[in-house]
């Protein structure tokens, strides 16, 4: 949506701006991610995993000679319609509308020898009682985009509760060019997955224990420099695969009052992740598109971009 853009614009012009101004050992940041089909440059896009926006705070907690640990706080919000937000029923529609809004506590621990674990408990709520349906509706017709017309099938109140691990390690890094493998879970009350994915970047950067590939600039001892130099600067592609075994965005929820509208999600889904990071000594900036294939037996596949800053102070 275009308010996005704004939000964006907004937080990347204060962010460049404080970051010519500090020189300090930095060991907190402010970090926001927003991920949107309309990212892709069709203003009027609106489906499937349609927006998500990501408020978070992290801080450094413990570094030692191996190992640097960083814990976070995250508000998370997204939105799930079906390919045509102007459908009005729901025989058409080739998935449901949801809509989610949660808080979650993570542990990020980043070892030497090039590798990373995380762990995130997330616990929210799905459905109408969010009011993200609500919300999704007054900003479409603030900017005329057409109002959503199913927001009355969404799927039904649920508790939302998930544990998320990932763990990173590197294969292979030589000059210029390094190859990780990415190992994904999540186990909750609305999303049972698992992903395995290979990343290849290529470009200027440093080891995944100091890189902003996993946000890990922070905490990173910075030279005292009158003009701040861009550290990093790299592309990165990562083709993977992801086994599904519940999703009740599109399954219906199975805690709280049955959905009336639901449908069968596919369980195998391959996804392309491809992006452009660059970073700053207090100032991270990413660019993150995804092509994923269909998600519900009757869909078609989906691509989105998101949009990842760093603002460490």
């Amino acid at each position: 949506m275009r308010s996005y853009f704004i939000t964006a614009y907004i937080v990347l012009v204060c962010a460049f701006h404080l970051n010519g101004q500090s020189t300090r050992y930095l060991k907190n940041e402010a970090r926001l991610v927003v991920e949107n089909d309309a990212f892709t440059l069709n203003f009027y896009k609106d489906q499937y995993y349609s927006s998500g926006i990501y408020p978070s705070f992290r801080y450094v907690h413990d570094t030692s000679t191996y190992r640097k640990v960083i814990h976070g706080f995250q508000l998370n919000h997204r939105i799930y319609t079906p390919k045509n937000i102007s459908w009005r029923f729901e025989e058409l529609f080739d998935r449901p509308y949801a809509g989610q809004f949660s808080a979650s506590f993570a542990t990020e621990y980043y070892f030497k020898k090039g590798k990373y674990f995380k762990w995130e408990v997330e616990l929210g709520l799905m459905g109408p009682s969010t009011r993200v349906g609500k919300m999704h509706e007054y900003w479409h017709q603030i900017f005329n985009l057409g109002t959503p017309k199913g927001w009355k099938y969404q799927i039904n109140d649920s508790p939302l509760a998930t544990i998320s691990l990932k763990y990173g390690h590197s294969l292979l890094n030589i000059e210029k060019l390094e190859v990780l493998s990415e190992s994904s879970l999540a186990v909750g009350t609305t999303n049972d997955w698992v992903r395995q994915e290979i990343v290849i970047r290529f470009g200027r950067f440093l080891s995944i224990d100091r890189s902003s590939f996993y946000s890990a600039q922070l905490g990173n001892i910075k030279k005292i420099l009158p003009v701040p130099e861009m550290s990093e600067f790299y592309v990165f592609y990562a083709p993977g695969y992801e086994y599904v075994f519940y999703n009740a965005t599109i399954e219906g929820n199975f805690l709280g009052d049955e959905s009336t509208f639901v449908k069968t999600a596919e369980k195998q889904i391959i996804q392309h992740r491809y992006g452009i990071m660059m970073s700053w000594p207090s100032f991270d900036l990413g660019f993150i598109g995804y092509i994923r294939s269909p998600e519900t037996t009757e869909s078609s596949g989906h691509y989105y971009v998101g949009i990842r800053m760093n603002q460490r102070f």
